[in-house]
């Protein structure tokens, strides 16, 4: 059954962690919700465990660069996953041994910051 909350701080205490997606829920790309920062800081303090969930081609340092700048600090989060991340770890990993990518990308030099440290 679907449980009908007015705010997260009602069922925080049910849960160890908490995995938000950041673009749309957190901010907009360019600027943090408002009470978005006020209501993280809020559940760090009850002890739950923050993570940022992305689809985001990028890897993770850059995403956390990006929601810093907005305001959200640093220490809030316990890890920050993209599926950019994700890729780039299974191919030095060698879970995939392609070498040869065709990358397309939103922002020049993307692709180039992305492989950074890679044999490709």
């Amino acid at each position: 059954m679907t449980k009908i909350i007015n705010s997260i701080s009602e069922i925080v205490h049910e849960y160890d962690a908490i995995v938000f997606d950041q673009w749309g829920v957190l901010h907009d790309g360019k600027v943090s919700f408002e009470g978005a920062i006020e209501c993280l800081n809020g559940l760090k303090k009850s002890n739950v465990k923050l993570a940022v969930l992305s689809n985001s081609g990028k890897r993770s340092q850059s995403n956390a660069e990006r929601i810093s700048m907005m305001g959200f600090s640093s220490t809030l989060f316990e890890t920050i996953m993209t599926s950019g991340e994700a890729l780039w770890t299974d191919i030095s990993s060698n879970i995939i041994n392609e070498k040869k990518f065709f990358p397309i990308e939103r922002d020049k030099g993307d692709a180039k910051l992305w492989a950074e440290s890679l044999d490709v």
